[in-house]
């Protein structure tokens, strides 16, 4: 019997339903942090984050080099060694880069994680502006079925998590994403979290 799946579309039944028994928006429960405690681990500065940039980009471009020299001199093993380097380091420091940047927590000065937010969205393919709209609404309603834009069908599938390994799905949505936004449109989803000020910017 094959399992039945629920309609995780963010303009469907399962998000009006989602409205109606208050589970959208809701009032999320907040530990009692001492004020001077929340202080200390929520300091930032500039000094750490350029540093870790800085080292990120030097690993880009040495694996980067490495990989286009070794490439032309038929050195193939090697090669395969400096290019995993290069795409590991890409992939994996873009996401957590644009996830913090985009919270405003990665440097303490707001135009640098603008910045740098730009550049992993790039570096991950995800459209910047609507995306700070979806990550916004994936921490209001997280794991809401119809209102998580950010959230994984269930039940999974196999095919689709092998998929997941190349990124298949994220490019084929961020394609037709940036092929909407051109053309002047945004998608049914993204319009029940991206406010109507903003579609025209997008």
């Amino acid at each position: 019997m094959s399992a039945a799946y629920r309609d995780y579309s963010l303009d469907g039944p399962e998000s009006r339903a989602a409205v109606d028994k208050g589970l959208a928006s809701a009032q999320w429960y907040v530990p009692h942090i001492e004020r001077k405690t929340l202080r200390r681990l929520t300091r930032r500065d500039d000094y750490h984050a350029l540093r870790d940039t800085g080292i990120l980009l030097s690993v880009l471009l040495v694996a980067g080099y490495a990989s286009c020299t070794l490439w032309q001199l038929g050195r193939y093993g090697p090669f395969s060694l400096a290019f995993w380097v290069y795409c590991t380091f890409y992939t994996s420091s873009g996401d957590s880069r644009w996830h913090e940047c985009g919270h405003g927590t990665a440097f303490r000065t707001r135009w640098m994680n603008d910045v740098l937010y730009e550049v992993a969205s790039f570096m991950v393919f995800r459209p910047s502006r609507v995306w700070r709209f979806s990550h916004a609404r994936h921490h209001t309603d997280t794991d809401i079925v119809g209102r998580d834009p950010e959230i994984d069908p269930r039940p999974i599938s196999m095919w689709n998590l092998c998929l997941a390994f190349f990124n298949y799905d994220g490019i084929k949505a961020g394609c037709a994403k940036l092929w909407a936004h051109a053309g002047g449109a945004l998608l049914d989803s993204e319009k029940t979290y991206v406010p109507a000020s903003e579609h025209a910017a997008v």
